[in-house]
């Protein structure tokens, strides 16, 4: 899991990653005057048995004991769906160095959007797709177990991954129990250096807010700040349209980009790519497709929203909204992975299908009446992730099928969708499978991808999948 650990702050997931360097060794408590750097993220075991659409949750504090040492500047939300095969930041900051026995967190507001296909719950019936505010019977967590009690020693990083389970933490009823057995796992990263990354997320996409020599601020659609730096292997993917160079010139105030980024053992942030999204000036807004009516005049689709930049005031993550797709509208796959898109098209309202991932231009919000309607000129193609067990394996041709899918996809409409084929290559990353490659999936075991979702279904009866990441998931954990 430690490859893909790293952003909370940009998104949702269950890994909590600590980094740390002090000056000395001490025998217990915090040590006076020295110091080291701090770094906490996230990642997420995603739940089975229920198409979960988004869950986010606010992290309030976070604190290291003895000494109270405070490892959050302010409130973090995260949207735990979006980390099925990524993980976030939560904090880097410096922190005493010393012995550290408890890491408490404090958390406040849940809110899960569900396709509810069991039975009622309260005001959501069956086959409605329901935002629903969680209540906290507690609102801390105390780890004060192995790996804890943590040293920060002088020069040594340390790394903590904490994983947060929502298939244990959410229960059959929808309600969210913090107490909940097997609800998180944290494990200490091994041989960590200030040089090495203990963490990528992919595809975080945000506004810039300002640009400085070889680095760039931007505000994610998680509405957090993120400082990245460029050095000379990071890749640009700029449209010559937009800027011929194709460089880190290319990089300006005000655009949408998204870029993929690692965490090194001294809590900086490195970009290695850095794509464009949209120079308009119009807020970007990122959901799952839950519904297509291309007949519609315009056409017009559903999606349960994930994040926007800058910040969309009324439409919080989890809220659902329809989209109207205006008549110069453009769809287009994001640059940075145009090229895996090669032999599928993105180009029309026939094009979109439940389970996608866009990114929205908003050219116009209109929160009144319900439901919330966006209607855009500019839909970009993002990666999804999705959860579901391995059915057909063809490694003849680099693929394999999904089945058992969320709901999400067996009630969509007009044509139910039974499995996803999805399509590898030679940049996929397989992770948590031995050997690390089609070779390691079996029949029926559960696991996570990560990629681009094609509307294949009137050329071979199902969507594709056009996979960048591909991760082994406990079959015990997700039956």
């Amino acid at each position: 899991m430690q490859i893909r650990s790293f952003l909370a702050i940009l998104g949702l997931s269950g890994i909590l990653l600590v980094s740390g360097c002090g000056t000395k060794p001490l025998g217990g408590g915090i040590g006076s005057g020295s110091t080291a750097p701090f770094t906490l993220a996230v990642t997420d075991q995603p739940p089975s048995g229920v198409t979960l659409l988004s869950f986010t949750i606010t992290i309030t504090g976070a604190v290291l004991q003895p000494g109270n040492v405070a490892v959050l500047n302010s409130p973090v939300t995260i949207e735990v769906t979006q980390l099925q095969t990524d993980t976030n930041l939560l904090a880097n900051m410096t922190i005493p160095a010393g012995n550290y026995t408890d890491l408490i967190l404090t958390f406040s507001n849940p809110s899960v959007t569900i396709l509810n296909q069991s039975i009622p719950l309260g005001a959501c019936a069956v086959g409605q797709i329901c935002q629903i505010a969680e209540s906290l019977a507690t609102s801390t967590v105390d780890f004060n177990s192995t790996p804890l009690p943590l040293t920060v020693t002088s020069g040594t990083p340390v790394g903590l991954l904490l994983d947060f389970s929502l298939n244990n933490l959410l229960q059959s009823d929808m309600s969210f129990n913090l107490a909940a057995p097997g609800g998180f796992a944290l494990s200490q990263i091994q041989n960590v250096t200030t040089s090495s990354v203990l963490g990528t997320a992919g595809d975080v996409a945000g506004v810039v807010t300002s640009v400085g020599s070889n680095q760039f601020t931007f505000t994610t659609l998680g509405g957090i700040s993120v400082t990245a730096a460029t050095t000379n292997n990071t890749q640009f993917f700029f449209p010559a349209a937009t800027c011929a160079a194709n460089d880190f010139t290319c990089v300006t105030t005000g655009e949408i980009i998204a870029a993929d980024l690692s965490l090194l053992g001294d809590g900086s942030i490195q970009a290695g790519s850095v794509a464009f999204d949209d120079t308009s000036g119009n807020t970007g807004i990122s959901g799952t497709v839950v519904s297509v009516d291309a007949l519609a005049n315009p056409p017009t689709f559903g999606i349960v929203v994930h994040g926007s930049a800058p910040a969309a005031n009324g439409l919080p993550a989890g809220q659902p909204a329809t989209v109207r797709i205006q008549p110069t509208a453009m769809l287009l796959v994001d640059e940075d992975v145009l090229g895996l898109a090669s032999g599928f098209t993105f180009a029309s309202a026939a094009d979109l299908v439940v389970g996608q991932e866009v990114l929205v231009r908003a050219d116009t919000i209109l929160l009144t009446p319900s439901p919330i309607i966006i209607q855009s000129t500019q839909i970009v193609l993002r990666q999804s992730e999705w959860t579901a067990n391995v059915g057909v394996i063809n490694a003849g041709n680099a693929s394999f099928t999904l089945g058992s899918l969320p709901s999400l996809f067996t009630t969509a409409a007009p044509t139910n969708i039974s499995i996803l084929n999805v399509d590898t290559s030679a940049s996929t990353q397989f992770l948590n499978l031995t050997p690390a490659g089609i070779g390691g999936l079996a029949s029926q075991n559960p696991v996570s991808v990560k990629g681009l979702v094609f509307n294949t279904i009137s050329d071979i009866g199902s969507p594709s999948v056009v996979a960048t990441v591909v991760v082994g998931r406990n079959p015990n954990a997700l039956p």
